[in-house]
């Protein structure tokens, strides 16, 4: 399954002295799941506030925990929009409205 997930900076405060270990152990835990195709891809937003996701799972759990599990988890809060192919949307709301049609 795939899924949207957006994260902006809530007001948990970070302590500075883990700030480059947080930030490195979240640049790594990124690194493997886009090596291994668990991402597809990962954006800051240039707003410096927060970021996109678009994150592959097998259920809403494994995602729970992936998300959960993240260094920076605390830090954010996070959004979940799961994600279905746009043409299987669209070849069904063809057929819905052809029946409605009676086609």
């Amino acid at each position: 399954m795939k899924y949207l997930i957006t994260f902006e900076r809530n007001t948990t405060p970070m302590p500075i002295e883990q700030a480059v270990a947080l930030f490195e152990a979240a640049k790594l835990r990124t690194s493997v799941a886009l090596a291994e195709g668990r991402m597809d891809c990962a954006y800051a937003s240039a707003n410096t506030k927060g970021g996109v996701v678009l994150a592959n799972a097998e259920s809403h759990e494994e995602l729970w925990d992936a998300i959960v599990e993240y260094p920076l988890y605390m830090f954010f809060d996070w959004g979940v929009e799961p994600l279905c192919d746009l043409h299987h949307g669209l070849d069904k709301l063809i057929e819905v409205v052809q029946t409605q049609l009676g086609e």
